[in-house]
């Protein structure tokens, strides 16, 4: 079996990809500046100055000017914010796996503000009635239509690369002699469409939590709207909850009671692919999956906002970390997914999804032994 280690990277190359981050970053500050600062576009915004005939370069160069004034203005009134800002967009575009879907969904989903959030609130106010527990329950729709729709929708994009991936493609997949065959392929459908189908209830249930509490626990939706800062907290502390809980609920599911009994299902693909991130059998999917990632919400009294920013985050991001490729959009500084495409091949390490635990418990070390020896192999190649 071919080993699913990060390739060796030679130092040309790992100098273009640092110059690619350190532009990326550059790129997510200037639209998380510009889109937190709620700029002013003359002229109707970017796209609409561009179709304008009567509009000069010279306006449109004024125009651009006067949005970095406004920016840099708000930048320096409020730097904490404003950092934040910048702190989570990053955070977010590389949890979701760094991808084109994943630059939409972040700028979009980071860009609500108060006024936004209020009109959203009333259209659901208007479909679902105005009580708290029927408002909810329609939270909990979106959210699971958000949950499902984009793991359809995004699997299924990366689908037709299991059936013969271009040519172009091909140094990118990380096992390049596994495939996924289509009698396999209607099992996992059948298996993951019954969990999707699972989250609906849990995610209903969630959002009562609220009403039975009076408020005290769990999500909300009124109330202040979280700040950038607030936001950014809330990402790290969920992040630390979701990967102290996995890491030892998937150790767990690693005993050979848990494993026989539940986890082997979802180690039958010994080289995952997006779809298959949920093919697991339904009590590891809640107690592994479902539970790690949501169940901070509620002494946290997350702001559905987030809750929207944080269930699509786990869904890319999870979807990306079984997808069998390393895209040459991801980060070059993240191992995934090599981290976790290399646990579906060895079993019994790589337990976490940051590697933070498994650093700490050395179940990272058969990992890190077989990445240094390839890297020793294409030195003495290249010394020979």
């Amino acid at each position: 079996m071919k080993a699913a280690v990060r390739a060796p990277v030679p130092e040309p190359v790992r100098a273009v990809h640092l110059f690619r981050d350190v532009v990326q970053l550059l790129v997510v500050a200037t639209v998380a500046l510009t889109l937190w600062a709620d700029a002013p576009a003359s002229g109707g915004g970017f796209a609409e100055a561009a179709v304008m005939s009567n509009q000069t370069f010279g306006s449109l160069y004024a125009a651009r000017s006067q949005t970095a004034v406004h920016v840099w203005a708000s930048v320096a009134e409020q730097p904490g914010e404003a950092a934040a800002a910048v702190g989570l967009l990053f955070v977010t575009i590389s949890m979701m796996g760094n991808s084109p879907v994943a630059w939409v969904m972040a700028t979009l989903l980071c860009s609500v503000k108060q006024p936004d959030w209020e009109r959203h609130v009333a259209l659901l106010t208007r479909v679902f009635g105005g009580e708290d527990a029927f408002l909810f329950h329609g939270f909990g729709i979106v959210v699971w239509l958000l949950f499902a729709g984009l793991f359809l929708v995004h699997g299924l994009l990366l689908l037709p690369l299991e059936w013969g991936y271009p040519r172009w493609l091909a140094d990118l997949k990380i096992q390049p002699d596994k495939t996924v065959g289509a009698a396999k392929l209607q099992k996992v459908a059948r298996v993951s469409l019954l969990n999707l189908l699972l989250v609906l209830p849990y995610i209903i249930f969630f959002t009562l939590i609220r009403k039975w509490s009076d408020g005290r626990y769990g999500v909300r939706h009124d109330g202040e709207f979280p700040s950038k800062k607030q936001q950014l907290f809330q990402f790290g502390a969920l992040l630390l909850v979701d990967e102290v809980l996995f890491y030892y609920s998937h150790r767990w599911f690693h005993t050979p009671a848990m494993y026989a009994r539940f986890h082997k299902q979802h180690h039958e693909f010994t080289a995952p692919f997006a779809l298959s991130a949920i093919y697991a059998h339904p009590v590891e999917f809640f107690l592994s999956n479902l539970i790690p990632f949501t169940i901070g919400f509620i002494p946290l009294r997350t702001h559905m906002v987030f809750v929207y920013i944080w269930v699509t985050g786990a869904v890319l991001g999870t979807q990306t970390h079984h997808s069998g490729y390393r895209f040459p959009w991801i980060a070059f500084f993240d191992e995934q997914p090599f981290f976790h495409d290399y646990h579906h091949a060895k079993f019994n390490c790589n337990f976490g999804n940051m590697g933070v635990l498994d650093l700490l418990h050395g179940t990272d070390m058969m990992y890190k032994a077989e990445t240094k020896k390839r890297d020793a192999a294409l030195l003495a190649k290249k010394a020979a």
